[in-house]
């Protein structure tokens, strides 16, 4: 079994990276997805959520 500890996530939402960081309102409908997105995080000694820009994460050819 391999343990993790930490985890870097890169999404080219900016708006998502804007509320799990509470940078954001939450709206209604996103509530219990984000809610287990922060549960999960508090498993990792360091949780880290980024913003990239589309072009980036396209996977290389």
């Amino acid at each position: 079994m391999i343990e993790v500890t930490r985890i870097e996530v890169a999404t080219d939402s900016l708006r998502v990276v804007k509320m799990i960081n509470k940078e954001e309102a939450t709206p209604w409908y996103c509530r219990d997805l984000l809610e287990g997105i922060v549960k999960l995080s508090r498993s990792f000694q360091t949780f880290c959520v980024r913003h990239v820009f589309r072009k980036l994460d396209e996977p290389d050819s």
